[in-house]
């Protein structure tokens, strides 16, 4: 059982065995012209192709460019009723941007915090290096940073 394709191929190679005892008995100059007829056609068929191609894809060009312009001018002429939410999403992604670019920071002072708590309070722990115990945890975000408690409790997990 063979797939389509290579059915197609056998079909085409025993048509071409049959083809072969024809075109012996054809003039060189009509198998020339054929060829030639052949590559014309081609040559057609491919401009027409790229010429399809160039016309879908400016037709794709003018359509985002009207939904664009159509855009613009609903956004224009609605400038009341649109600020509010350009205002909310800019105090949004700015809050956001705010809130989460220093994390990294925060997250290595409270630790450098805890591990100091650690040595001066010469808790030995057998927990594998880096980690932190919750006790201490609780102990430094509760007793030494009584004002960034909630702080530390965001970063807790």
């Amino acid at each position: 059982m063979y797939s389509p394709f290579v059915t197609l191929l056998v079909c085409l190679s025993l048509k071409a065995e049959q083809l072969g005892d024809i075109l012996e008995k054809v003039p060189l100059y009509v198998m020339v012209l054929s060829c030639i007829l052949l590559v014309i056609f081609l040559l057609l068929y491919f401009a027409a192709l790229l010429l399809a191609n160039f016309i879908t894809l400016f037709s794709l060009c003018n359509f985002i460019l009207n939904t664009l312009v159509y855009s613009i001018m609903g956004v224009v002429v609605n400038v009341g009723i649109v600020t509010p939410f350009v205002a909310l999403f800019l105090v949004v992604t700015t809050n956001f941007y705010l809130c989460y670019t220093n994390m990294p920071n925060k997250c290595k002072e409270v630790k450098k915090m805890i591990l100091k708590w650690q040595k001066e309070l010469q808790i030995n722990s057998s927990d594998p290096e880096g980690t932190i115990r919750t006790q201490l945890f609780w102990f430094v975000c509760d007793r030494v940073l009584p004002i960034k408690s909630e702080i530390c409790r965001m970063l807790q997990s």
